[in-house]
């Protein structure tokens, strides 16, 4: 792939986003999680960023759905993503010890432990739902090294 030299709205962006994260980072989780949902939605409404797509295929995935429902999915599904992407940002700020706390345990880790240990390899798969960046974050807390395969966009 040929490289993408910043132009000027690179840096505009870069710098607007750093300072939106200083911000979310100097108050507590639950407030920058809470804002980062408000953000989210003005993906939704007003600016609609692949708007259409998002509807197109919730649509498809729930076919049973009214256009009211889809609609109130697609919106949260906008809000859900603000969230997890401030919450992907901040994972460096909370350290260890908070990124275990924001879990209520994990049912079965004893056996991702008992593997590594015996130095066997581990293979974890997740659907692209939720906050899979904040599991692997959780599991690499618990003293288990991860590495990780994606495809570009």
């Amino acid at each position: 792939m040929a490289e993408v030299k910043p132009r000027l709205g690179h840096w505009v962006q870069y710098i607007v986003g750093r300072g939106m994260l200083a911000i979310l980072g100097a108050v507590p989780l639950n407030v920058a999680r809470r804002m980062g949902r408000w953000i989210g939605t003005l993906g939704h409404t007003p600016f609609g960023v692949r708007r259409n797509v998002v509807e197109r295929q919730i649509a498809a995935a729930f076919p049973d759905a009214s256009a009211k429902q889809v609609d109130a999915m697609v919106h949260d599904a906008y809000g859900h993503f603000g969230e997890v992407i401030i919450e992907t940002a901040l994972l460096p700020k909370l350290g260890r010890e908070k990124i275990i706390d924001l879990f209520g345990g994990a049912e079965g880790f004893e056996l991702i432990e008992q593997a590594h240990t015996a130095g066997n390899g581990i293979i974890l798969i997740t659907g692209h739902f939720g906050n899979w960046e904040l599991a692997g974050a959780y599991v690499a807390s618990r003293g288990i090294p991860i590495e990780v395969i994606v495809r570009r966009m």
